[in-house]
């Protein structure tokens, strides 16, 4: 800081700076006549460091230095005449500043001659702006300047013409220019800005941006109303131009002397109403003016009343920001927007960091981060200062501490007690998600080292779990999902080290997979404990590891039937056993029951009957693949006697039973002498699809007595008969044979046992609680299945008997699905033809039955594409010229689907012609099968030979024949008739029979000998 020095002396010194002295002072010997400054000068950064250094000419005397400094606060004296020659200011803040030095001889000095001084002056612009607004209305461009950070700014226009002509003002302490413009078009301008003391030059001036105003049609405002702070009517002239009334530049608001931004326009053609969104103007006064025409006064000037400040942390480590943020309000509580606050940080008196002047947000709102530069602990002040009259400040502590507990930061999720072998289950799962932060809160990039121990204690709490066995519990998975393959953490004294993944994460997950009991703590380190750098340690929480053992509050026991059952009967009992996790038990359960007439346990059963299946009386195992569920029954032959179930975990190894064990407690059974089962319910459930293509429906009949238990009906028989489903008074006779309706039964679960025939009624007596009832009918339409107990046998059901109807049954017609197409054989040499035959298929894959009114229309098309006619051989004969097409349709009414046609040539085919033909089978309800069968003649005249060249394509040597592809077609050739055994060539060697089987191969080159007079086949 510099002590301000202020006279009427100095003042005057100032002011002959910029004065030409009438005074003539002769200067006595020794004289300053020169002066040389090293200074900055023009634009610098905010916070620049200031140096001038000054060199006086002064022969034989001795200079002194004096340095002036001139900002918003005007001028000061910084360093009085003295023999130092220069001066620093430091951390310069926004503004402009002029500094000006003076050399004078210490005799001049002394003597008063002030004159005789000689000065060199500088300006500084650290952060200056200048903004431009420019506005266009009633035939005049309007531009008003905003100087910030410069003191006593005055200002300069240039505006260029559409004709590219630029025109410029002098500076002059006038922020705004108007001007009429003398063409219309677009005209660009700018607006310069320096102090009042800077040289008029470029280097010490700083400038805006350009603003184009678009010249059109002059606006004539008439009426000029301010609606509220952002709304402002014009009404304008009636011979207003629409488009130029709608154009934002065609206005210029002021508020007094102050312009207002104009948003936006809303003009209305029918009331010639201009409707300006504009600048908020609460913090303005005076009278609001369109184009310079004046409406009412409008105050809208509103004081700052108070300003609020806020940290985003109180406290936070050394090297961490902080965000604080000041509110400014008015005294009507409301947030003011573009209110200027300066905003500082303090350690006491001292001033630590500067923000320079902030203007408040839409939110009445400003906010400055502070701290990543803070090294050491402590506590600062962030200062705010409303500037503005009266002055209203706040201030908000913030504290720096060294405590870094936020470098490791550890998110735990899952239980904190968990099984000591794994149940399948993501919730016996312990994930350790640990971030680790740079020291400036910055999560760590991916691949960095940091390293994990566990450390733990067996259940006992005495002996240690070293990281050599941690792996039987630990599993570590990146992607936090864990798999059946976990992977163990390797034997070493420091645990285990990590890798970081996105985000600076590790993820580290728990789960028992060795069936000890025990605690485990994971410790995570920033740092390589080993290297001893480990300087920041986290611990997590533990986790336990228990053993899993039977829950009865999570398990439970159901009992099916009635409470009351006849003796020799028997009660069913369903258990689902569960741990304390809720997952499928795997362990012994033991078993026991409690008489009515004494209400103790009994361990063995006596004349109660424990039906375990694989299990026993008193002991049971549950496997957790079993689902945890089994079941069990309790019989007895005596009457009246009573049972309660008791299923219970041996918790103490004893093998006794007591009462504060864990156990499920099922529903009491009564044996009861007097009841006898009887069938009370038959049914009838399809085992296969409701309705069969087949014509068939397979049924389970079911039986169950009065107290809802599955029995065997005993000594009656079971009746079942089939009904049309819409007369159920008249049974249908049952038929095992073809067509005919037939039931058929497999009570030993074996094979179907087929109906006698000419029957209505078949009876039979089960031997087991459920037996499959299989109806069939080779006649679509719906039936009913009824069963009944025969109580008379009399195969006749009476009133009293209890019986069952099945739900419709809906057989479908049988369709011929499939239609086979093979061809028996090849034209010969005899001419025979070629016979095709087919087969119908059902749907179910057998042969279809096409006789009676079952017979089926086949369609053959056939289309000859050889030279040769052709005769198809059926009931008709039928020829198919040459290149034809016929349709021949044959009424099939063979049982097994089966018919045949056969393929003549009319005449022998030779050399120069061909037999082909392409038939087409097809029949009603199935798709058509196409095939192509093509022949091409050989024919050796009598007498001669004729030989091919071709390559072989099959073969056969056991059936002696081969078919070579030649360019007339592909030749089949027998070659142990009719050849001579040196008429085989193999690759150009002749060989015999044995030698030319032995070279015959798929791809060798044949050469065929044709006899005289012979005609063979080709086909391709």
């Amino acid at each position: 800081m510099y002590k301000s020095i202020k006279s009427n002396k100095l003042i005057l010194v100032v002011l002959a700076m910029a004065l030409v002295t009438m005074l003539a002072v002769m200067p006595a010997f020794g004289s300053v006549t020169a002066i040389n400054v090293d200074g900055p000068m023009g634009p610098q950064p905010i916070g620049s460091d200031a140096t001038f250094t000054a060199t006086a000419t002064n022969p034989g005397g001795t200079s002194l230095y004096q340095f002036w400094v001139h900002d918003s606060n005007g001028w000061d004296v910084v360093q009085d005449y003295s023999t130092t020659n220069t001066y620093t200011m430091s951390s310069l803040n926004q503004g402009s500043y002029v500094f000006a030095v003076y050399a004078l001889d210490q005799a001049d000095r002394d003597a008063g001659n002030w004159g005789l001084a000689k000065y060199q002056s500088f300006v500084v612009n650290i952060g200056s702006s200048v903004s431009l607004n420019a506005a266009y209305a009633n035939n005049e461009i309007t531009l008003n300047g905003s100087a910030a950070y410069i003191t006593n700014p005055v200002y300069q226009f240039w505006y260029e013409k559409p004709d590219g002509t630029w025109v410029g003002t002098d500076y002059s302490d006038n922020a705004a220019y108007t001007f009429t413009p003398d063409q219309e078009g677009t005209y660009n301008t700018i607006a310069y800005a320096k102090d009042l003391y800077a040289p008029n030059d470029y280097t010490h001036s700083v400038w805006s941006d350009v603003k184009s105003v678009t010249v059109k049609k002059a606006l004539e405002v008439v009426e000029v109303s301010a609606i509220n702070r952002t709304t402002v009517e014009a009404t304008l002239n009636e011979e207003a131009d629409a488009e130029a009334a709608a154009d934002v530049a065609s206005y210029i608001v002021t508020v007094g002397d102050t312009a207002v931004e104009v948003k936006s326009v809303a003009y209305d053609e029918d009331t010639n109403i201009a409707t300006l969104t504009v600048a908020d103007m609460k913090n303005l006064v005076g009278v609001v003016a369109v184009n310079g025409v004046e409406g009412a006064a409008v105050d809208y000037i509103v004081e700052a009343a108070v300003i609020k400040g806020e940290a985003s942390a109180a406290e936070v480590p050394v090297g961490r920001d902080v965000d604080v943020t000041f509110v400014v309000e008015d005294k009507d509580g409301d947030l003011m927007q573009g209110a200027e606050v300066r905003v500082r940080v303090l350690s006491g008196p001292t001033l630590v960091k500067d923000f320079g002047v902030l203007v408040t947000d839409e939110k009445g709102e400003v906010t400055v981060t502070y701290g990543s530069e803070v090294l050491d602990a402590g506590g600062l002040d962030i200062n705010a200062v409303v500037v503005s009259k009266p002055v209203i400040k706040t201030e908000v502590p913030v504290n720096w501490t060294d405590v870094r507990d936020d470098l490791i930061v550890i998110d735990e999720l899952g239980k904190a007690t968990l099984p000591t072998t794994d149940v399948g289950d993501d919730e016996n799962v312990r994930t350790y998600t640990v971030t680790f932060n740079d020291a400036y809160g910055n999560p760590l990039a991916a691949g960095e080292e940091v390293f994990v121990e566990v450390e733990g204690m067996d259940a006992d709490g005495t002996t240690a779990i070293d990281a050599s066995n941690i792996g039987t519990y630990i599993v570590l998975a990146k992607s936090g999902k864990l798999t059946s393959a976990y992977s163990s953490v390797p034997a070493n004294v420091f645990g285990y080290k990590l890798a970081t993944a996105d985000n600076g994460k590790v993820t580290f997950n728990l789960v028992g997979i060795s069936g000890n009991e025990g605690t485990l703590t994971p410790t995570f380190y920033y740092g390589d404990p080993a290297k001893g750098s480990a300087d920041v340690v986290v611990k997590a929480g533990a986790t336990e590891f228990v053993d899993r053992v039977f829950s009865a509050e999570k398990s439970s026991i159901e009992a099916k039937g009635a409470a009351t059952v006849a003796v020799g009967a028997a009660r069913e009992y369903v258990v689902t056993a569960k741990d304390q996790f809720g997952a499928n038990f795997a362990g012994t359960l033991n078993f026991t029951f409690v008489e009515d007439e004494d209400g103790l346990a009994k361990t063995s059963p006596g004349s109660i009957i424990f039906d375990m299946g694989s299990g026993t009386a008193t002991g049971y195992t549950v496997l957790a693949a079993d689902e945890g569920i089994f079941e069990f029954e309790l019989n007895s032959g005596l009457d009246k006697e009573a049972a309660t179930p008791i299923v219970w975990f041996d918790t103490d190894g004893t093998g006794n039973y007591s009462e504060d064990q864990a156990q499920l407690v099922g529903e009491k059974v009564t044996f009861d002498s007097n009841i006898t089962p009887t069938v009370n319910e038959i049914t009838l459930t399809t085992e296969n699809a409701s309705a069969s293509v087949a014509g068939e429906v397979i049924f389970k009949a079911e039986f169950s007595d009065q107290f809802g238990n599955a029995i065997v009906p005993g000594a009656n028989e079971v009746v079942f008969q089939a009904f049309e489903a819409d007369d159920l008074d008249t049974a249908l006779t049952l038929d095992a044979s073809a067509s005919k309706v037939a039931i058929e039964l497999n009570p030993t679960g074996t094979t179907f046992a087929t109906a006698p025939g000419a029957v209505t009624a078949y009876a039979v007596t089960p031997t087991d609680k459920a037996l499959l009832v299989k109806f069939e009918s080779d006649t679509a339409g719906e039936y009913v299945i009824r069963a009944f107990i025969d109580v008379n046998s009399d195969k006749v059901m009476q009133a009293d008997e209890y019986s069952v109807d099945s739900e419709n049954i809906v057989i479908e017609a049988v369709k011929a699905a499939e239609l086979e197409f093979k061809t028996q054989s090849e034209f010969g040499t005899d001419n025979n033809g070629v016979d095709y035959d087919i087969l119908i298929n059902d749907q179910d894959g057998t042969a279809y039955d096409a006789s009676g009114a079952n017979a089926v229309d086949v369609t053959y098309t056939i289309k000859n594409t050889g030279d040769v006619d052709l005769t198809a051989n059926d009931a008709s004969s039928t020829v198919i010229k040459a290149g034809k097409t016929e349709a021949i349709v044959v009424n099939v009414t063979d049982s097994g689907g089966q018919d045949s046609i056969t393929l003549t040539p009319n005449a022998a085919p030779d050399k120069d012609n061909s037999v082909s033909a392409t038939v087409t089978v097809s029949a009603t309800g199935i798709d058509s099968i196409s095939v192509s069968t093509i022949w091409v003649a050989v024919d050796a005249t009598a007498g001669d030979s004729e030989s091919y060249n071709g390559t072989v394509i099959a073969y056969d040597t056991d059936n002696s024949w081969y078919m070579i592809e030649t360019a007339v077609g592909n030749i089949e050739v027998d070659y142990t008739s009719g050849s001579t055994s040196d008429a085989y060539k193999v690759n150009g060697n002749t060989a015999n029979q044995s030698a030319f089987e032995k070279a015959l191969k798929v791809g060798v080159t044949i050469e065929y000998v044709e006899d005289a007079g012979t005609t063979h086949k080709l086909t391709k």
